[in-house]
């Protein structure tokens, strides 16, 4: 089913979310009669319409991170709110889904996926998928700490995890969405895995070949999960302060990067 067109519906949705918005930005937690009203006359940006009913308390306490405030009214998590706040005024179209089945632990904790692509570029669809096991069952593990200090995951309850991991998909969706480079580069990529998958499964494949797709689909991946993984590591900081954890911070992330 496409989202509505009418132009009174996108009047009336813009109002409800500028109001929404305003709100957080005055440091007032949105009723839940304004939030209830937005969410149902929402046309675009991040919509929850593939959410089943039981899924909806866990999303909640996931906005409530990215929305939350501290005693003087600011926001906690800046940079997760700011990352929320281009996708969902872009124009474009994410939906969000979330996974709980525990068959689907081991796979991708979090991806970004474009589904239909608008030949004009204003109104892209796509979704955001939180695998909710995988995410909460991943280990944290000194090993797994990255060259710029991010440790994933270290310090944090469930619900930051799942911020956490939204934050990454989100900076996925903002530079994807945004820009048109890193469309062709999203673009490229799923070409390059795609055409792997086929070369592998051919019975007259050769390595030399394999190999020679393997390295570029690396490369791509590193160029796609950059800003990704900056915004990330932001972000984590963000939820560990929230936690109140950056006090104890020479055990949970003792080789951040000076910051300049």
């Amino acid at each position: 089913m496409q989202p509505s067109s009418n132009p009174l519906v996108l009047v009336v949705s813009a109002i409800l979310f500028s109001a929404v918005m305003a709100e957080a930005r005055q440091g007032q937690t949105p009723s839940p009669a304004t939030v209830a009203a937005a969410v149902q006359s929402k046309t675009e940006g991040i919509l929850t319409d593939r959410l089943a009913e039981g899924h909806l308390s866990i999303w909640k306490s996931i906005t409530a991170v990215v929305f939350a405030k501290d005693k003087t009214g600011q926001l906690k998590h800046p940079r997760l709110f700011a990352l929320w706040e281009k996708v969902d005024t872009n124009g474009h179209v994410v939906f969000v889904e979330l996974v709980s089945q525990q068959g689907a632990y081991g796979g991708p904790a979090g991806k970004f996926r474009i589904e239909t692509l608008d030949p004009g570029g204003k109104r892209h669809i796509s979704s955001i998928r939180l695998n909710l096991p995988t995410i909460e069952r991943a280990a944290v593990d000194e090993g797994e700490r990255r060259d710029d200090g991010c440790l994933p995951f270290a310090g944090l309850g469930n619900k930051e995890r799942y911020a956490e991991v939204l934050g990454h998909e989100l900076a996925h969706a903002a530079t994807i969405l945004g820009d048109r480079e890193f469309l062709r580069l999203y673009q490229d990529l799923e070409r390059e895995a795609g055409e792997y998958h086929c070369c592998l499964a051919s019975p007259d494949r050769r390595v030399d070949e394999l190999e020679m797709r393997l390295a570029k689909i690396q490369h791509l991946t590193r160029e796609f999960e950059r800003p990704a993984r900056s915004a990330e590591l932001e972000i984590w900081r963000e939820l560990l302060n929230g936690r109140g954890r950056i006090g104890n911070i020479q055990k949970i992330a003792v080789r951040l990067p000076r910051q300049n």
